[in-house]
């Protein structure tokens, strides 16, 4: 929501056939993570994907913003580091994706080490969300940052 309070837009998980939701619902594994990031008129903006949950922590995104596709990876760098990293590369322009527990995550252009967007999340009942956009040249793609974010820290 913004400063009105009204809804920029959406996030919902998605399957691809009933017998992935059935199994995603009763074993709770979150094998099955695909996600869609709908603007305020309920169009698809952001999808992603996980890779193989076998493998190193992968996923696959689309980013679709007026009438260009932006396909890119987020890969966990590194397996062991207690700060979460990513990195990804939108529009010619590479990101970096932190997040250290009890702290706001927050993406980061890797060139200017300028701050473009910020996260937090309270798993503690009545579970919270914030989502701040830091960098307004950036706010039109909002949702994809929301996205990336949701994608790489909620959909383990």
């Amino acid at each position: 929501m913004d400063e009105d309070g009204e809804s920029k837009g959406y996030i919902r998980k998605t399957y691809n056939n009933f017998l992935k939701r059935i199994f995603d619902f009763i074993g709770s594994v979150n094998f099955i993570n695909r996600y869609e990031v709908l603007d305020s008129d309920e169009k698809i903006i952001f999808q992603s994907k996980r890779g193989s949950p076998f493998k190193w922590r992968t996923y696959h995104a689309e980013y679709y913003h007026e009438s260009d596709s932006f396909r890119f990876e987020m890969k966990q760098k590194d397996l062991f580091k207690v700060p979460d990293q990513t990195r990804f590369l939108f529009d010619g322009t590479y990101f970096d994706l932190k997040a250290e527990f009890g702290r706001w995550a927050v993406i980061t252009e890797e060139k200017s080490r300028k701050q473009i967007a910020r996260w937090r999340i309270s798993f503690i009942p009545p579970i919270d969300a914030s989502f701040e956009i830091l960098d307004e040249s950036c706010r039109r793609h909002e949702l994809l940052f929301l996205g990336a974010f949701h994608t790489y820290l909620y959909g383990e």
